[in-house]
């Protein structure tokens, strides 16, 4: 909790990895997302990119709630497109009480008006390794054969929305 906010612009700029076998993400999370099926008052994952399958593949961007069980619902719009993992791209979102606005170096990608949160979430930069959510819980060959491979972030900005 050393940084929670609600509403606003939130943007990421990076360098994709260059390799299979790894899962990058920027993304917006509530502490307590699932706690009841209300999203304005439990909160959503909102993920502004992810980039799973192939290097420089970015994803629709998301929200869910429900929390991750049989009540979770999700909304997807945009992403989808490959993108240069050689040069550094910026990933935003303008969260506001519409909803959810993501952009990809600046241009708009696709708006999101369910599952609006109202509630102070965190931020969250993250890499994995591909597989370990498997059963066996093993990274998948190419995890193994593309060690070193790098996810870069240059900037994470907040800015508040004027009144």
């Amino acid at each position: 909790n050393k940084f929670t906010h609600t509403y606003g612009y939130y943007e990421c700029r990076c360098r994709l990895q260059k390799k299979p076998g790894w899962w990058s993400a920027f993304w917006i999370q509530s502490p307590i997302i699932g706690a009841s099926l209300n999203p304005a008052e439990t909160g959503t994952e909102i993920d502004v990119m992810e980039s799973i399958r192939n290097p420089g593949r970015i994803e629709p961007h998301n929200a869910y709630t429900g929390g991750y069980g049989q009540d979770m619902k999700r909304a997807k719009v945009g992403g989808d497109f490959n993108m240069d993992t050689e040069e550094f791209h910026r990933f935003g979102v303008l969260w506001d009480e519409t909803g959810y606005t993501f952009y990809v170096d600046g241009v708009e990608d696709g708006h999101i008006s369910e599952y609006v949160s109202k509630r102070p979430e965190f931020i969250l930069i993250s890499t994995e390794v591909r597989g370990y959510r498997r059963e066996d819980h093993k990274p998948i060959p190419e995890a193994y054969e593309n060690q070193g491979d790098t996810f870069l972030v240059d900037y994470v900005r907040v800015f508040d929305i004027e009144k």
